[in-house]
């Protein structure tokens, strides 16, 4: 009889190298990789949406209240998720959650980029606040939400486990804020 997989068979961290042969504290490496990450969660953040608020708008002939309603339906179901999304976390792990992530953000924004056809295939407005719903949660639950958790919270409590305000500290100083706003 086979055993179920456990955390440690699912374990990557010496691929595809072992950090401990960083001639350097490899933890470091993790957070310049947290703050990529978190500058990759923007088109999935309200900032990163916002921009294309009044074209989504014009192409869709949504109002503005529509539109941000199915925003928040979007962020309200996505929200639901994202315990999911972390207990897969701590099975799978987080490179490969970082990997998941990106790949479904990527795919979310390809779908998204095609909403000015959405108006050619429903002629509703209801029909169509419910498929940017849908792209909306595509976009929140990949990167507002899964970037987001795997590259912050996950990546720097793990390497920093005794001094984690440190790594914290950097990552939210003035510096630190204006490479991720970047």
């Amino acid at each position: 009889m086979t055993q179920p997989h456990t955390t440690k068979e699912l374990n990557w961290v010496h691929i595809p190298f072992a950090p401990s042969q960083c001639p350097f504290f490899y933890g470091w490496v993790i957070v310049l990789a947290t703050t990529l990450g978190t500058i990759a969660s923007i088109p999935g953040q309200t900032m990163g949406v916002g921009v294309f608020a009044d074209k989504l708008m014009g192409a869709l002939g949504l109002t503005r209240t529509q539109l941000s309603s199915a925003y928040m339906l979007g962020t309200i179901a996505s929200s639901l998720l994202l315990p999911w999304a972390g207990s897969l976390t701590d099975r799978l792990g987080t490179r490969v959650m970082v990997v998941v992530s990106s790949v479904g953000l990527g795919l979310s924004l390809l779908i998204m980029s095609f909403t000015a056809v959405i108006p050619t295939l429903v002629n509703t407005s209801l029909l169509c606040m419910g498929l940017m719903a849908g792209g909306f949660f595509l976009i929140r639950f990949f990167g507002q939400g899964c970037l987001t958790l795997v590259s912050r919270a996950r990546s720097v409590m793990r390497c920093f486990p005794s001094s984690a305000s440190s790594a914290w500290a950097l990552l939210s100083s003035p510096a630190g804020s204006a490479t991720i706003s970047a």
